[in-house]
């Protein structure tokens, strides 16, 4: 007989401040969006929430890719697929459709959504590096209000966000990319596709002429949060973009992550990918940027 999931009381709020009152008045209470990570822990990693706050009726609201000024909204709930499928977000952004296409399997995107994804706090988010290069903010709702929270912030380890108790993230704030701008997102996976990351590297540049002015680098699968190498990035800022300045960036990379052995692979492997990744990820976005 199949184990049966627990016994939860379960809401589904018409409005985000009756979503975070419910979350800040009721114990043990979680969010559920596309279920896909909230089924997994009720299932094999023992999570036994007293209170499920569905967001199905606020999906009008936070399922939308729209263009503000100079920026374009996410929102929390929007499904892997729906990303996929956005012509803006492969025109704009094609760093974080790289990444989205190698998320899980197609069936998968089509319940998961960007939030759930980064509020799950995985280290091996696929989404997560993207959107760090990518300097995005969160728009998270509490029952005081809004605040907004840079990316960089939001991680504070394995499963554990940002998020104070009756807060939740409604939308992802990307600025536009200005001219010169390349991003590349690569993934190592035992099948690259479908399968939860060994490593993953996006590299984001800004060109002028033939120098780098700016250049960001996160990682995935390699350390307690998705990260900045920083590092790393110094290593290529201000120069021309080289086999060597790679290989640097690479190495700086190398020195910044800090990987564990685990069932997909041992951390000394994951250190070797994190600069192979890094280097075929800056390659790749400085032909972008090249291009733009």
């Amino acid at each position: 007989m199949r184990d049966r999931l627990p016994c939860f009381d379960y809401y589904a709020p018409a409005t985000l401040a009756e979503a975070t009152h419910l979350l800040a008045s009721k114990e043990g209470a979680v969010v559920l969006q596309g279920g896909t990570d909230l089924w997994v822990a009720t299932k094999q990693k023992g999570l036994r929430p007293q209170s499920v706050v569905s967001l199905k009726k606020l999906r009008p609201l936070l399922s939308t890719i729209e263009e503000e000024d100079d920026r374009t909204l996410i929102g929390a709930s929007t499904t892997f697929s729906q990303i996929e499928r956005s012509l803006l977000i492969e025109r704009r952004f094609p760093v974080l459709h790289e990444a989205v296409r190698q998320i899980a399997s197609y069936q998968i995107r089509n319940t998961a959504t960007i939030g759930g994804n980064l509020c799950n706090a995985s280290p091996a988010a696929d989404s997560a590096p993207p959107l760090l290069v990518l300097d995005a903010t969160l728009v998270i709702q509490g029952p005081g209000g809004q605040r907004e929270l840079p990316i960089d912030g939001f991680f504070k380890g394995p499963g554990k966000t940002a998020l104070d108790r009756g807060e939740m993230l409604t939308h992802i704030s990307l600025p536009n990319p200005p001219p010169g701008a390349g991003a590349a997102f690569v993934k190592l996976g035992r099948r690259i596709s479908e399968d939860i990351s060994i490593a993953s590297a996006a590299a984001w540049v800004l060109l002028k002429g033939h120098r780098v002015e700016d250049v960001k680098i996160a990682l995935g699968s390699v350390a307690p949060t998705p990260l900045r190498a920083r590092h790393a990035e110094d290593a290529l800022k201000g120069g021309t973009p080289s086999e060597s300045s790679y290989e640097e960036a690479g190495q700086a990379a190398m020195q910044e992550c800090r990987p564990i052995t685990d069932v997909r692979a041992s951390a000394d492997y994951r250190r070797a990918m994190v600069r192979v990744l890094t280097k075929n990820a800056l390659k790749k976005a400085v032909e972008r940027a090249t291009e733009a």
